[in-house]
């Protein structure tokens, strides 16, 4: 979580089989509500689903740092940052649970 700047919005529900039944992480003014895979619920990551199926969208201080703390702590790259055409720097990467991540600064 603190890779992407993120704080605990609401502490997690942590079930009696240690898995995280609840949580919420702020980054910026989005809250983002997650929990564990949850098979027996059709609950599933990316991973597990062949891939992402969507993409989150944010906006950091400084995007150079933000992507490489974040491929530090296990994501990976998959379109590197770079000035892009609508005014941002910015790059895409898929954290080590499979979600895609496309993070940018804007250019001044």
């Amino acid at each position: 979580r603190d890779r992407l700047g993120a704080v605990v919005a609401y502490e997690p529900i942590v079930m009696d089989d240690g898995r995280v039944g609840h949580a919420e992480l702020a980054i910026g003014d989005a809250v983002l509500m997650i929990s564990d895979e949850w098979p027996e619920l059709d609950v599933l990551g990316p991973t597990s689903r062949g891939g992402p199926t969507s993409s989150f969208v944010i906006y950091v201080p400084d995007v150079d740092a933000t992507c490489a703390a974040a491929v530090e702590a296990g994501a990976r790259m998959e379109r590197p940052i770079a000035d892009q055409f609508h005014g941002s720097r910015a790059g895409w990467m898929v954290d080590p649970w499979g979600h895609r991540w496309n993070v940018g600064t804007p250019i001044s």
